[in-house]
């Protein structure tokens, strides 16, 4: 936000010695961070009103003219190739010494005395965008003829251009809805500086006690909290004069004209948005306000069309004319021919303000206000301040009738007891109850003293959720009385060792396990969208609904990790053929308690060739090595809908189901633009897997005798699955010591209800070395062993 000293003195008088650095400093240090500091007076250096006493041919160039240019104190020889160049004009001279941007673009070039095409020229009769004063057209010259300004006068002051302009951080006003204004911040800056804070300039002009009115229908009371308007004719639009335009200007605000002007001019001196509408475009003073149906377009004043949500808020005559609190739309908007004008200042709940603007990506001056909960009293005030600007730009215009002020919340008055004994105590100061009391009167608050201790009312400009408790001013204490001040002690307190985090411990070992794996490990979002959790066939009352939500694209805490590991996949399939990624998190589930069933997960995706054995491989190399035991892995009948229902599988431990293993169902991967992958996925419990273990890890002794292997394969039918042949191998002796997968094929060759399997075999004994008559009786009984479960071995 831009501040404006010039425009903060109009409501305190500073301390004359006081600098616009050391103002910034102090704001830095006691309310809020000052970005940037520009002197325009600085900027404006060497810049003079000009005016053109004679224009003569260049004798060189048929596209420039020598310019004869009165500026103050003598008469100067310029050449210029302005466009709309003639004799008696005032125009903006840029002598030398000053910075400028040729035709409005580059880096700031310093001016000097030179020769243009051999014809000297002193500085520059320049364009507005080259002296940073606006835009241009083509190579027209900024025409300066409106101005009451003599020949020689520095165009920082033909302009007021001689402020000194603050940039805040919004982010440290995110608090304080008070300072999102002038006069806001004039109040800040006088108990800062010990100064006097003057009333706001309202004067007493006076409305009609009975006339015409806005009849307002509230049908949804939560959207509003207070209603403000006053109808006005004989308005005439025009140029809004220069000193507010200058105002306007030191704010960031582009000039429109002058009522739009002043609904602006109101918003920076006040910090209350306002809205003024065409009276006769509107049609209807009967206004609704209440939310929209999903069928419902705006063209809002920006010229695009919004489609509307149902929970976007409106102010509607027989048509829908803004979004509240946001954006105003085209059909109300004021116009040229505008000579009625309806004012409206309405106060508006925080949270639905912010939710239609990040859901229409509508940052606007307004919304940013209202969003911070503003002070419901500012919208009287807001509309008389506006109406007296108007009569005085434009002296035929009148109210129609009285303000219109209703308020459909009463917000509760605040008070607080405060200790100033624990205020020291807690600041590490001793100031005296007088000076607590002084610094909370010059921020506006009301103090009374009540034996040893003070009642402190809080005003209604910080009564929006800022100054709620003690703390809060203990801490308007410490920030006026000055941080720099306290002396810096360390507290006294014993040290001691952190208490052991376990479950913190068995996340690093898992990650440390996994990145051995060469697994890569992504992170997500706790909050996803409803259109994602529909693409997973997820039903919305297993989730949480955020009530402040930053974004459509995260509106609800998610119950399951697929959808965003889904993207992650499509995000880098471009860049390789295999992706193997898991991500440790928590899931967040809807069970009817005052708190959700919070459970962290590891999540696992791989995408590439034989999936679902691959991933199904590092389940159980995982689960071997964090949990040192070995699981269940069964086929599971009742898969999740997101999973294909011909592979999917669960791992269990006794009674309780430890994880998900599945092929990502083919309708889940085409929401996700991944028809055309093999997708694997797993959703382990690991807080349950941390706690089925008891973290030891067992040794082995290194086998004493060689071990002996076999390779064998065999056609089995589809149906079968591979732990069963793996049983029956591994039943056929005590001698077999591993059973190892490496090869299944199924195609040419091969009938199609069959499939081969092809396994390697190890032997071992830990009490002798192995005979081939050893072998040979091992794979005479695995051969029975495995015609017994409709295996054919191959090869045999």
């Amino acid at each position: 936000m831009k501040l404006s000293l010039n425009w903060i003195k109009q409501f305190v008088d500073l301390p004359t010695d006081l600098t616009g650095e050391q103002i910034s400093e102090l704001i830095t240090l006691k309310t809020a961070e000052v970005e940037g500091v520009e002197n325009q007076s600085e900027i404006f250096k060497n810049m003079v009103v000009g005016k053109i006493t004679e224009i003569k041919e260049h004798p060189n160039a048929d596209a420039l003219k020598i310019c004869m240019t009165d500026i103050g104190d003598q008469t100067v020889q310029i050449v210029c190739g302005g466009s709309n160049i003639k004799e008696n004009m005032k125009v903006l001279v840029t002598l030398p010494g000053s910075k400028v941007r040729w035709h409005g673009e580059g880096d700031l070039i310093e001016l000097s005395e030179a020769k243009v095409r051999g014809e000297k020229s002193y500085g520059m009769i320049a364009a507005a965008n080259e002296a940073g004063l606006g835009e241009s057209e083509g190579k027209e010259i900024m025409d300066l003829d409106h101005l009451d300004a003599e020949a020689g006068t520095p165009i920082a002051e033909a302009l007021n251009k001689n402020d000194i302009i603050f940039d805040i951080d919004n982010k440290s006003l995110t608090h304080r809805p008070d300072l999102w204004s002038h006069y806001g911040f004039a109040r800040e800056i006088a108990a800062i500086t010990n100064s006097e804070l003057k009333p706001y300039p309202l004067k007493n002009t006076e409305t009609p006690e009975k006339g015409e009115e806005i009849k307002v229908t509230v049908k949804n009371k939560e959207i509003i909290n207070r209603w403000s308007s006053l109808i006005v004719e004989g308005v005439k639009i025009k140029e809004s004069p220069q000193w507010m335009k200058s105002q306007l200007e030191s704010a960031g605000v582009t000039p429109v004209n002058n009522i739009v002007d002043i609904t602006n001019f109101v918003m920076l001196e006040l910090g209350q948005p306002m809205h003024a509408y065409d009276n006769h475009v509107v049609g209807s003073k009967d206004f609704t306000i209440r939310y929209a149906e999903n069928s419902e377009t705006l063209e809002t004043i920006d010229h695009k069309e919004r489609k509307l949500h149902e929970e976007d808020p409106l102010i509607c005559s027989n048509k829908p004319l803004i979004v509240a609190g946001v954006m105003g739309g085209v059909e109300s908007e004021i116009n040229d021919e505008t000579t009625s004008i309806i004012l409206e200042a309405a106060n508006w709940d925080a949270t639905i303000i912010r939710k239609a603007s990040t859901r229409h990506a509508l940052r606007s001056e307004s919304s940013q206000r209202f969003e911070k909960s503003l002070d419901p009293e500012m919208c009287p005030i807001a509309i008389q301040r506006a109406y007296e600007l108007v009569q005085e730009l434009c002296p035929e215009a009148k109210a129609l009738g009285p303000i219109t002020d209703i308020s459909y919340s009463t917000p509760a008055t605040i008070e607080i007891d405060f200790d100033p004994q624990k205020t020291n105590k807690y600041l590490g100061i001793d100031l005296e109850i007088k000076e607590m009391q002084k610094i909370l009167e010059s921020l506006s608050f009301k103090v009374k003293e009540d034996k040893e201790k003070l009642k402190v009312t809080v005003p209604s400009f910080r009564a929006t959720k800022d100054v709620t408790r003690e703390v809060d001013l203990i801490e308007e204490i410490g920030r006026i009385y000055g941080y720099e001040q306290i002396e810096p002690r360390l507290p006294n307190l014993p040290t001691h060792m952190p208490m052991q985090n376990m479950a913190r411990e068995r996340e690093h070992e898992a990650r440390e396990i996994l990145r051995s794996f060469g697994v890569n490990e992504v992170r997500n979002y706790s909050f996803y969208s409803k259109k994602d959790f529909e693409n997973i066939f997820e039903k919305e009352e297993n989730h949480i609904k955020l009530a402040n939500y930053l974004s459509e694209e995260q509106t609800h805490m998610r119950v399951s990790m697929l959808p965003y590991m889904l993207k992650n996949i499509h995000k880098n399939i471009k860049n390789f053929e295999e992706i193997n990624i898991y991500e440790l998190g928590r899931t967040y589930k809807e069970v009817g308690e005052f708190f959700p069933a919070e459970e962290t997960k590891i999540a696992f995706a791989y995408k590439g060739k034989n999936a679902f054995l691959k991933l199904k491989g590092i389940l159980e190399e995982f689960f071997e090595k964090f949990a040192h035991q070995e699981f269940e892995l069964i086929p599971n009948e009742d898969a999740p809908e997101q999973a294909h229902p011909k592979a999917a599988a669960v791992i269990k431990d006794e009674d309780s189901i430890l994880a998900h293993l599945y092929m990502v169902h083919p309708i889940v991967l085409e929401n996700f633009d991944l028809e055309n992958e093999e997708v694997a996925y797993a959703e382990v419990n690991f807080a349950q897997l941390s706690h089925k273990t008891d973290h030891v890890n067992l040794f082995n002794p290194l086998p004493k005798f060689p071990d002996m292997e076999f390779d064998l394969s065999i056609l089995i039918d589809k149906e079968t699955l591979s732990a069963t042949v793996e049983e029956a191998i591994q039943s056929s002796s005590e001698l077999v010591n591993d059973v190892n997968l490496f090869d299944l094929y199924e195609g040419s060759n091969i009938p199609e209800d069959k499939k081969s399997l092809a396994y390697r075999v190890t032997l071992r004994s830990l009490e002798r070395t192995l005979t081939d008559k050893d072998m040979a009786d091992v794979q005479e009984q695995c051969f029975k062993n495995l015609e017994k479960i409709g295996g054919q071995v191959r090869g045999k």
